[in-house]
């Protein structure tokens, strides 16, 4: 009975390490599943919170730049609004077609302060064609040289005697400028 005895717990021992076997790579497989879920639940959550994040600053972006262009286009109506009421006043045509910067001198430089201080405007001039500067508010000392090479604005204006309103480099950087010729009876 012994040898039977032997026998049945060599197959029992068999067995608890055929179950250990099988409970190991059970419990292997469970983990890895496990392990593969999270990871994909990490990685996706990620992934779409790079794709929000995406979506948020590309609309921060388009936001940023209708509110920019909204803001240059106020301030060009701004600026030719401004141009076309001086150019419009009949003491300016006269001193303009004179040639009298002593005029314009006393007619602008008193309120330019206040202009820039206020609304801040940073150049006020007077130009002869094609782009001399005759007259600057903003700096009443300096005048008579040509600017044509890279005011363009004014270029334009005194070829087509239009108004001419947009951004521009120059010395000073960039700038919204609004220009309209001065005509006296309508001669440029």
């Amino acid at each position: 009975m012994r040898r039977f005895e032997l026998r049945v717990s060599d197959d029992l021992a068999a067995k608890g390490s055929t179950m250990s076997s099988i409970r190991a790579r059970l419990l292997t497989t469970i983990l890895s599943l496990a392990l593969l879920g999270a990871l994909s639940i990490v990685l996706g959550a990620r992934w779409m919170s790079g794709d929000l994040t995406g979506l948020a600053l590309d609309r921060e972006v388009k936001n940023a730049q209708f509110q920019l262009k909204a803001e240059i286009e106020a301030h060009s109506r701004q600026a030719l609004l401004l141009a076309k009421l001086v150019a419009g006043q009949t003491n300016v045509e006269a001193m303009l077609a004179d040639r009298n910067r002593d005029g314009l001198a006393t007619e602008f430089v008193p309120e330019f302060a206040e202009l820039k201080k206020e609304y801040g405007i940073q150049q006020f001039q007077f130009h002869l064609a094609p782009a001399t500067a005759f007259f600057r508010v903003h700096q009443p000392a300096k005048f008579d040289d040509d600017l044509s090479s890279f005011r363009k604005t004014v270029v334009e204006t005194n070829t087509t005697l239009k108004p001419v309103v947009g951004l521009e480099g120059g010395v000073g950087g960039i700038g919204i400028r609004g220009v309209v010729p001065v005509l006296k009876d309508g001669k440029h």
